[in-house]
């Protein structure tokens, strides 16, 4: 007897229901993924911008994230409801129930789009939180995307990428083989919607082009030609669904070699026993051959594009090289487990009682070394650090793939990874990039972790015990590389002098109290600031002549008249530019003949004041010993008799002079240091600052106290070093002990930062001149026209 129709009704309604559900229940962890991801991404952004800038929020961080999840989702998706089928060998299973290929195929598109709906709301719901913590929400990112002609690109691609994503994972059989044709499939897909919706709307490929001289009736022609790409794709995607359910057995593409191979009897043949480490190594490379050389081959087009770049060394070059070679590495991590996980091997071990750290050692070594192949050429091309980014990424990939259950999941969560450390870990390396090289030690951490819970891997017992053991696992990985450079700080301080201080502090008060043996000048306040130029800057040559004589007049306010930003265009003008006013040859030599007059002028009275304690560190430097340096590079270029010239030179401090100059305003600076404390930036900041040589020092490194000691202790041990070697004589330009001299300047702010808005001191560049060829090159140039020094 045949069931009713409205039987069949209610029998197709509870399975279409069923299928809706399983669909759901199988998108859900990923979805929980990228909701964490969002979540906890924001927060230490958060959390970083509060700490390392105090309080000053950049919206750039919060677009990217609210960007790239979505998306995430969106490469997930398809690899999740058609790979999971795949790994569970349930499409059979699917065509022997009372629903038709359409309803299967319509549902896991309909579950995918509303996962990616609700996956942008949620991100769209941080993200608008977020936005409330910002000071200024104009950005170059922010003004491209933060509009409605912005929004609908975004959701457009992560459609696009969704609709590409089921018609790989449809196409081939691994959701693995899916994943890798994904990338160039949407990378055309997405190029040809780009290009003929910009030759729509502006006649060419223009990426951008403005909308405000666009015809409304052209972009309504480019919103029906996306929407109308977007269904032929749908419908591609939709048959391709016909084929894998339908027609698996009788089409070639879509079958596994192992269903249309003919039956071939055993041919009876007798090998030697192979022993049970190249029976599992040789398993594990047959399994994952094809995809470990793929990511392989893609890490050295990566690597090769990058070194021969026009420009390696840009930020957003770097950035995009880097992205992709962490994900290329975690994804080779993932591959440990991969084959394994998907074949349900783990059981098998289990029963056969082989060993886990053999099931570990073999199932980690063969990715392990195509990853150690990138990295040493990462070293060879580019340096160390890429490398050690890249073994860390490839340490928590297999940790993901050991976690998670589902073998897909783990591949697509395993960039995860290392994107949430980087999250963690930029901050601080920020304070520190020239230590970045430690993250290295996170992969010991994490392969040591895996050794562990391999045994757990192989009962399948992922129970709370296992996930607490993962979670202090990723905690220890994450603590060791910035215990390791705190310990590195900490135990390359130096150690106090009592003794030298307090010579110091007596040097200092008899320098005050030395009685005056120079007129003291100053620097007019109005100027001082300019005195300094060191940019181009255009004067008036008519009248700069006269200038220059009144300025050496009177040199008791020097910087009345002219600045060095003037001298220097001087110089660098060409003749024509000097001509077109109606100046003779005669006439501009002598004009520069006078600059030099006044370079020198003003290094003398500098260093006669700096004697007496009336010139500060950095007048010494930047007028005195700059002076003197660009008098050195432009008198032999100007014209003049040797007499001329030799009253120029007359001028140049002599090397006494220069030395004791140097000496006391060292002491001097190093003494007010001494009466400085350190104090809060502002009174809700994190960061401390104080100042030497009217240097502020103010790192968010400052934040932690014994940074400040260590700053106070190389501030001693730079200037000791300084001062020895104004006694012993100053060292060549280039030699060790000068480069050593500069890296203890440069310890007092510690590594250079980058992309935290904090730019270290050029406390070191005011010594630059503090060398013997410098000494030389005076002391040559007073002897060949006076005879002396």
């Amino acid at each position: 007897m045949l069931p009713s129709p409205e039987k069949n009704i209610h029998v197709k309604s509870k399975t279409m229901k069923q299928l809706l559900w399983k669909d759901v229940i199988t998108l859900r962890p990923l979805a929980y993924a990228v909701i964490a991801g969002i979540l906890l991404f924001q927060l230490f952004v958060t959390a970083g911008q509060f700490i390392f800038n105090d309080a000053s929020f950049d919206i750039d961080p919060y677009l990217l994230i609210w960007i790239l999840m979505p998306n995430l989702m969106a490469l997930g998706t398809p690899a999740m409801l058609v790979g999971n089928e795949e790994e569970a060998r349930t499409f059979l299973w699917l065509r022997t129930l009372p629903v038709r290929w359409q309803r299967i195929v319509d549902v896991k598109f309909a579950v995918g789009l509303a996962g990616l709906l609700a996956i942008w709301a949620i991100a769209s719901l941080v993200m608008a939180i977020a936005v409330l913590l910002v000071n200024d929400t104009s950005s170059p990112m922010s003004d491209d995307v933060i509009h409605p002609v912005g929004v609908a690109r975004l959701l457009f691609f992560s459609v696009l990428l969704l609709i590409c994503g089921f018609i790989t994972a449809y196409l081939v059989r691994s959701p693995m083989s899916g994943l890798m044709l994904l990338v160039p499939v949407i990378v055309l897909a997405s190029w040809f919607a780009v290009g003929v919706i910009q030759t729509i709307l502006f006649g060419h490929f223009d990426v951008y082009g403005s909308l405000n001289n666009v015809s409304q009736s052209d972009i309504q022609k480019a919103v029906f030609f996306a929407v109308a790409y977007l269904v032929a794709l749908w419908c591609l995607q939709r048959w391709l669904g016909r084929q894998r359910l339908v027609s698996v057995d009788r089409s070639p593409l879509f079958s596994s070699s192992e269903i249309i191979r003919p039956y071939q009897p055993p041919i009876e043949q007798v090998f030697r026993r192979p022993s049970p480490v190249f029976a599992l190594l040789w398993q594990q490379i047959e399994q994952i051959k094809w995809f470990a050389g793929t990511l392989t081959l893609l890490g050295f087009v990566v690597l090769f594009m990058w070194h021969t770049s026009t420009q390696p060394q840009d930020e957003a070059t770097q950035v995009l090289a880097h992205t992709a070679l962490v994900a290329i590495s975690s994804w080779l991590g993932a591959l440990a487990f991969y084959g394994d996980t998907v074949r349900n091997r783990s059981v098998y071990f289990a029963d056969h009682g082989i060993r886990p750290s053999l099931i570990w050692g073999t199932r980690i070594g063969p990715p392990l070394v195509c990853c150690l192949v990138l990295a040493g050429i990462s070293v060879w091309v580019n340096d160390g650090v890429t490398a050690a980014m890249m073994l860390a990424s490839f340490a928590f990939g297999q940790l993901a793939a050991t976690v998670t259950p589902r073998a897909t999941l783990g591949l697509l969560t395993a960039p995860l990874y290392p994107a949430f450390s980087c999250s963690i870990l930029v901050p601080f390396f920020g304070l520190y990039p020239n230590y970045i090289a430690t993250v290295i030690l996170m992969v010991p951490v994490l392969l040591l972790a895996t050794w562990q819970l391999i045994h757990r891997w192989l009962e399948q017992r992922r129970d709370t015990t296992f996930q607490w053991m993962v979670l202090a696992v990723v905690l220890i990985a994450f603590v060791t590389p910035m215990v390791t450079v705190a310990g590195l700080r900490f135990s390359s301080t130096p150690s106090i002098d009592p003794q030298w201080r307090s010579e110091m502090f007596q040097r200092s008060h008899a320098i005050a109290n030395m009685p005056a043996k120079f007129d003291r000048v100053e620097l007019n306040p109005v100027v001082s600031a300019t005195i300094f130029e060191r940019f181009y800057r255009e004067p008036e040559f008519l009248t700069l002549n006269a200038r220059l004589l009144a300025e050496l007049e009177d040199l008791q306010v020097i910087g009345d008249e002219v600045t060095f930003g003037e001298i220097h265009a001087l110089f660098r003008a060409q003749d024509t530019a000097l001509r077109q006013q109606g100046l003779t040859e005669d006439e501009m030599a002598e004009m520069q003949r006078n600059a030099l007059t006044v370079m020198a002028a003003w290094a003398t009275v500098v260093r006669e004041n700096a004697v007496q304690a009336a010139s500060s560190l950095e007048q010494v430097s930047l007028v005195a010993d700059f002076g003197e340096e660009y008098l050195l590079r432009y008198i032999d270029m100007i014209g003049g008799t040797d007499a001329q010239i030799a009253e120029i030179v007359s001028r140049i401090p002599d090397r006494d002079l220069r030395r004791r100059s140097r000496e006391v305003a060292l002491v001097q600076a190093w003494n007010d240091y001494q009466r400085r404390q350190w104090k809060r930036v502002s009174p809700d900041a994190w960061r401390y600052e104080r100042r030497f040589a009217n240097e502020v020092f103010n790192s968010p490194r400052t934040a932690m106290s014994f940074e400040r000691e260590r700053h106070d202790r190389f501030v001693d041990e730079a200037v000791k070093l300084t001062l020895e070697q104004s006694v012993h004589g100053w060292p060549v330009a280039g030699s060790p002990e000068f480069d050593r001299r500069t890296e203890y300047w440069n310890q007092l702010t510690g590594p250079r930062s980058f992309n935290s808005g904090y730019e270290d001191s050029n406390i070191a560049n005011l010594f630059e001149n503090w060398t013997l060829d410098h000494e030389n090159a005076v002391t040559a140039l007073r002897e060949r026209y006076l005879q002396s020094d």
